[in-house]
C-alpha cells in the first residue's frame, strides 16, 4: 500500500512539482530541526538550504549523508565538498533520490478497480554547484528524473541570503529563481516554480530557537498548512540544545534537536568535535511510516 501510495505522490509530482518530489535537502542537522534552516544554515550543506551558508564555513568540508525514508521505501543520498577561500566559500555536491520497486497500477474495466500490473523503479539526482561571499549566495543546480524508461533533465538557480540583525539572525532564500525548466524524453516540458523561504533565529547561551515561513505559488491547497488563492505557506519550527563538554577536544558539544517541518514532528541529535560532527534525526510521517537520517561531516 505505502508502495502505491509514494507512487501516487510521484505522478503528482510530474505537474506542479516537477524535480523536485522527496525534497530532503541534506544533512541531519536541519532534518531535526524540522527544515527551519533558512537563517542558520552553515558549511556544505548550505548548498540546499540556503546557499549564502557557504561563505560561514572554516576551512575545507565534506559531508556524507543518508537517510532511510518512509519505512525503507525511498533511500536518499548525498555528497557535498567546500572550501573556505578568503571572504568566499565555495562548494560542490551530489543529491540522490531513488525507490525501487514501486507498484505500477491499470484500471481494469470488467471489475472497475484499479489492480496491480507490475513494478518499476524512480530515480532523481542533482548536481550542485554553489558560492558566497558576505551575506549572500547563490547555486546552479542541474536535475536528473528518471521514472522507468522515461527521463528528464533541468537546470536551476537558487539564491539566498542571511544576515545579523541584533541578537537574531534573519535569512531568506528563493529556490528556482528561474522556474527551472524540465525536459522530459517524451517531448513534455514543464517547470519548477519560484518558491521562497524567509526565517528568523534566535541564540540564547545554549538554546538555539529558529522559525521560518516556506512560501509557494503553486495552488496546491489541501496540501499546504495554510492558503489564499494560489499562494501556500508552510511554517518551520526548530529548537536545539547544546551542552559543551570535552570528550576528545576542548569545545566538544551535544546536541539534542525538536522541530516541526510542515505539520510533521521531526527529533534530532548530534555529536561535534574539532574535526567532525555526527548528526542523526527521525521524521515521523502518519501514512507513510518513519525517516531515518545520519550524517557525516568532516572538517580539514
Amino acid at each position: 500500500m505505502k508502495a502505491l501510495l509514494i507512487w501516487t505522490i510521484i505522478s503528482f509530482g510530474q505537474g506542479k512539482y516537477a524535480g523536485e518530489p522527496f525534497y530532503f535537502a541534506a544533512g541531519a542537522y536541519g532534518t531535526g530541526m524540522g527544515s527551519a534552516m533558512t537563517p542558520i544554515s552553515k558549511g556544505v550543506s548550505s548548498l540546499m538550504w540556503n546557499p549564502s551558508g557557504l561563505s560561514r564555513m572554516d576551512g575545507k568540508q565534506v559531508m556524507l549523508d543518508h537517510a532511510s525514508s518512509f519505512s525503507g521505501m525511498v533511500s536518499v543520498n548525498s555528497i557535498m565538498a567546500g572550501m573556505k577561500k578568503g571572504a568566499w566559500g565555495f562548494a560542490a555536491g551530489l543529491y540522490m533520490v531513488s525507490s525501487a520497486g514501486l507498484t505500477r497500477t491499470s484500471y481494469d474495466t470488467t471489475s472497475g478497480t484499479v489492480v496491480p500490473v507490475g513494478e518499476f523503479d524512480y530515480n532523481f539526482s542533482t548536481v550542485y554547484f554553489g558560492a558566497a561571499k558576505g551575506d549572500i549566495g547563490i547555486a546552479i543546480k542541474a536535475v536528473h528524473e528518471s521514472i522507468d524508461t522515461i527521463t528528464a533533465i533541468g537546470i536551476g538557480l537558487d539564491i539566498g541570503v542571511q544576515k545579523r540583525i541584533g541578537g537574531v539572525r534573519v535569512g531568506a532564500v528563493v529556490h528556482d529563481l528561474s522556474s527551472t525548466p524540465i525536459i522530459w524524453s517524451t517531448g513534455k516540458k514543464e517547470a519548477v516554480l519560484p518558491n521562497a523561504r524567509l526565517g528568523i533565529a534566535y541564540s540564547y547561551r545554549w538554546l538555539t530557537s529558529v522559525a521560518e515561513a516556506e512560501i509557494r505559488f503553486e495552488n496546491i491547497r489541501a496540501a499546504s498548512t495554510f492558503n489564499i488563492g494560489i499562494m501556500s505557506v508552510d511554517p518551520h519550527i526548530g529548537v536545539e540544545a547544546r551542552i559543551e563538554k570535552k570528550v576528545i577536544n576542548d569545545g566538544d558539544s551535544f546536541s539534542v534537536r525538536a522541530g516541526l517541518d510542515r505539520t510533521i514532528p521531526a527529533f534530532g541529535a548530534g555529536f561535534s568535535t574539532k574535526w567532525a560532527t555526527i548528526d542523526y534525526a527521525f521524521l515521523s510521517h502518519t501514512a507513510l511510516g518513519g525517516s531515518h537520517r545520519i550524517s557525516i561531516t568532516v572538517n580539514f
